[in-house]
């Protein structure tokens, strides 16, 4: 038996709860709790899940770094990175050298938050920096402040 839930608005997930027998006790409790938690509570589908908005980031990070052998390439500064933020820690050492999540399109303005094509990677300054600005915006800013330098 498959069971699914949706966590934002283009994305599901299964669950499989009978994978041997359905007869398995252990499996049709497993099913009469899941059964018991959706009847209780109160889903927004508009919100998004903030685990999978986590795991989206997380993958999206994986796979660009891989993309560059082992390390992270700012978007908007051309920095190399090494270092991701890590959770629950209230102090990083020197966050301006961390590689962060950015979004072309600010998340107030977008449909689907968890949506990888709207992502970017950039480190932590550049990301401050941008704040809520769209995409091209910044870059234009970038590129003018590059040519005052020059």
């Amino acid at each position: 038996m498959i069971v699914e839930e949706k966590i934002s608005k283009c994305q599901k997930i299964r669950h499989i709860i009978f994978e041997g027998s359905p007869s398995n006790p252990r499996t049709y409790s497993s099913l009469l709790l899941l059964n018991n938690y959706y009847k209780n509570i109160d889903i927004d589908y508009n919100d998004v899940d903030w685990r999978y908005y986590f795991i989206a980031r997380r993958t999206f990070l994986r796979r660009k770094r891989k993309e560059h052998g082992g390390h992270w390439v700012c978007h908007y500064c051309g920095k190399k990175i090494y270092k991701i933020q890590v959770r629950n820690k209230l102090y990083q050492d020197n966050r301006n050298e961390l590689i962060t999540v950015d979004h072309k399109v600010p998340k107030d303005k977008c449909d689907d938050i968890t949506d990888s094509k709207n992502f970017i990677e950039c480190c932590n300054k550049c990301n401050i920096e941008k704040d809520n600005t769209s995409y091209d915006e910044f870059i234009k800013m970038k590129n003018e402040k590059h040519e005052k330098v020059i």
